[in-house]
Formats: structure tokens, sequence, C-alpha cells
């Protein structure tokens, strides 16, 4: 089955370039989403905060644990290039195109709101 992801997202509205997707979220705030598209799966995931802005996190490890008890759909790592990261799997089977954009949405919401607690900012 072919996940025609890119038309998914432009239907919603979301700009798509390079593999991402820019979600527009209430408040004027936005998020990219990463997609890559598995041969079972599809991987989503959104950058909370880079390397140099976790430096400056006081307790960062552990907020980020603290999330990831209570998050449903999403979870919350620091990737091999010292970034926060948030991440969201939906198998393709089956898979819809308003199953695809709530996860997209949800990721895309749940990142942006990691990302005000942790850093105060608005990087997309």
């Amino acid at each position: 089955m072919k996940i025609d992801w890119e038309r998914w997202s432009q239907t919603a509205g979301w700009a798509v370039a390079d593999g991402r997707i820019l979600v527009e979220l209430p408040d004027g705030r936005r998020h990219k989403v990463a997609v890559q598209v598995q041969q079972d799966v599809v991987e989503l995931s959104a950058i909370v905060a880079r390397g140099s802005q976790l430096t400056a996190i006081e307790d960062a490890a552990r907020k980020i644990w603290r999330r990831n008890r209570s998050a449903q759909r999403v979870g919350f790592r620091v990737d091999r290039h010292g970034r926060i990261v948030g991440e969201s799997w939906s198998p393709r089977a089956g898979l819809t195109a308003d199953e695809f954009r709530s996860t997209v949405r949800h990721l895309a919401a749940e990142c942006d709101r990691m990302e005000m607690l942790l850093t105060g900012t608005d990087l997309e």
C-alpha cells in the first residue's frame, strides 16, 4: 500500500519540503515534523531542542523521563546528535489520511509544548 503522506499533508494546509511537514499550531506557533516511510511503519520525528540548548537545560534527562511517563503516542529522547527529539510511529497497514494527520498534529503539539517548557522558545 502506498502512503501518499505529502498529499495528505497538503490537503490539511501544511507546507511540505525535504521530507518534513511544517505544522501550523494555535497562537501562531509551528513545528516541523520529519516523515520516514519504512516497509511496515511510518516514523514521525520532530526536534524539541538542539544540543547547544540542551546544555543550558537544568536536569534535562529527568524532565524528559517525567514527560515520557505521562505522554501518550509520543516519546522523547536525546538522539545521537545531542538533540531532544519527539517521536511517534504508525503502522502502514490500514493507515488513513485522517489517522496520519491526527498523529502528525499530536506529535507537533506535544513537541512544541515540550520545547516551550524546556527552552521558552519556538524554533519550529
